[in-house]
């Protein structure tokens, strides 16, 4: 797009694709910027109004984990409106699941012209793994954490008081946990990245070891619910990450000495 386009005329409206070589002004960053969120929004909006036409399906999704820990207990809603709008929520959610792909790749679209080659190699291979990580710490979270963690909760509250948790409530719960431990499962690609960078070493992390653990359950009791099972279920596998980055790191070191030793001997 040139600074001397008419954005009146109806071509602002489409998308554009930018070549990975093009160079563009500030103010066509803004449009094109602009375009992107537009194209991912409507993909969203497509993906909710299909999802919601399927709202009983994922809403027995969402209700698995509370069910399997507490047969007996039945949620409720406090207000007329707290039923609909969690039920715009879940469709939301399952929309922007389903939509994640389209918008990783208009995100990839609009930042490609402002990378090197060498960096465009590794960007798409890095939001693919992480993507995959985010998926198996959202999982061990729906289908390890949640039953466990609100199995203990709900017993421990049952002794004194009678259960009466409200829709709203439990699925705030569940997306904030779900959301923490699809984060702390980047913990390996994000030391993979700073060993790339050299910033750290496989042997400082060997080092770090001890400190590791203490800061993997000074996490746990910060993201999950105050209770000593969950807490060891997010520290258990923190430390197993740390422990994989180790590994990866060494790995990463030996590359690029093997990558060193190649080019000294191509001079």
């Amino acid at each position: 797009m040139s600074e001397t386009e008419d954005t009146s005329s109806p071509e602002k409206f489409k998308v554009r694709k930018v070549g990975e070589d093009e160079k563009l002004p500030f103010t066509a960053h803004l449009a094109e910027l602009r375009h992107r969120l537009l194209a991912a929004c409507i993909a969203v909006f497509v993906c909710f109004a299909a999802c919601y036409s399927f709202i009983g399906f994922f809403i027995d999704i969402l209700e698995m984990p509370i069910r399997e820990a507490a047969p007996n207990l039945k949620l409720s809603f406090l207000s007329p409106t707290e039923g609909f709008f969690v039920s715009m929520k879940v469709g939301l959610f399952a929309a922007i699941f389903f939509a994640w792909p389209y918008i990783l790749y208009q995100a990839w679209m609009f930042i490609a012209p402002g990378l090197i080659r060498k960096e465009r190699r590794y960007i798409i291979p890095l939001i693919v793994v992480g993507t995959l990580f985010f998926a198996l710490g959202a999982s061990f979270n729906y289908f390890i954490i949640l039953p466990f963690g609100l199995k203990f909760l709900i017993g421990f509250g049952e002794t004194y008081w009678q259960a009466n948790i409200t829709i709203d409530f439990y699925l705030s719960f569940c997306v904030k946990l779900t959301l923490a431990f699809g984060l702390v499962f980047q913990l390996p690609i994000i030391i993979a990245v700073l060993g790339k960078l050299e910033m750290v070493t496989s042997e400082q992390l060997k080092k770090g070891r001890s400190y590791s653990v203490v800061g993997a359950f000074i996490i746990a009791a910060i993201l999950t619910p105050p209770d000593v099972l969950t807490q060891c279920l997010m520290a258990g596998p923190l430390v197993i990450l740390y422990e994989m980055s180790i590994h990866v790191v060494k790995f990463i070191e030996k590359k690029n000495v093997e990558a060193e030793e190649a080019t000294n001997e191509a001079q």
